[in-house]
């Protein structure tokens, strides 16, 4: 009996406990591997465009792409690594769920523990992929519209006309590439700094600095 209220009272903290790392990370907009962190790649219609040199390409377009900014030398941290903040948090509150509904159908106690482990995990594991397939797309939108008004610099030149480019941002002590497309549709060389003014559809529109003031 004492066992059995021992771990009742074990699943019931882990249940607390799991929830309300969950809720934090999700305040301070981590959940999702901390805002756009967990992306290492650009999805350029099956091309990694973020190692893609289109320099010298004649009228290059990545209009097709998923535009989608990474963190140059970050690291996958996303949702679906079963070692992030996120899954753990989803899964320690599983366990504790589970263990308390083990307890409460008359499982032997210490039977409880590993089938709330294995129960858990297939169940956090399937709550984790459809929070990244269906709510992470909107969270990501929120994060990129951060990058509005902040100055980078063209790492590939721009235009001139739709022709795609990419800007390196410098936000919060990272680096990060965005790809990028000329406000007026002229041509921006590479190495000049840029401002963005706007994120369209994960791409970010952007004007010379020597533009400001004109």
């Amino acid at each position: 009996m004492f066992e059995k209220l021992s771990l009742a009272v074990i699943y019931i903290a882990m249940i607390v406990v799991g929830l309300g790392a969950a809720i934090f990370l999700i305040l301070i907009g981590s959940f999702f591997g901390g805002d756009v962190d967990g992306i290492d790649h650009v999805d350029a219609g099956g091309v990694d465009a973020g190692h893609l040199d289109l320099s010298g390409v004649e009228g290059a377009d990545l209009s097709g792409a998923d535009h989608t900014p990474v963190e140059s030398g970050g690291s996958d941290l996303g949702i679906l690594k079963f070692l992030s903040p996120s899954f753990l948090s989803i899964m320690m509150a599983m366990t504790g769920a589970f263990g308390l509904f083990f307890l409460s159908i008359r499982i032997p106690a210490p039977y409880t523990v590993p089938l709330a482990l294995i129960s858990s995990f297939g169940v956090s594991t399937v709550i984790s992929r459809l929070l990244y397939r269906f709510v992470r797309p909107t969270s990501m939108v929120r994060s990129i519209r951060r990058f509005e008004g902040m100055e980078g610099v063209v790492t590939l030149e721009i235009g001139p006309g739709d022709k795609l480019g990419e800007i390196e941002i410098i936000a919060e002590g990272k680096r990060y590439t965005l790809l990028a497309k000329a406000f007026d549709k002229g041509h921006i060389p590479k190495g000049s700094p840029v401002k963005v003014l706007r994120i369209a559809t994960n791409l970010a529109i952007v004007k010379p600095l020597s533009f400001e003031g004109k």
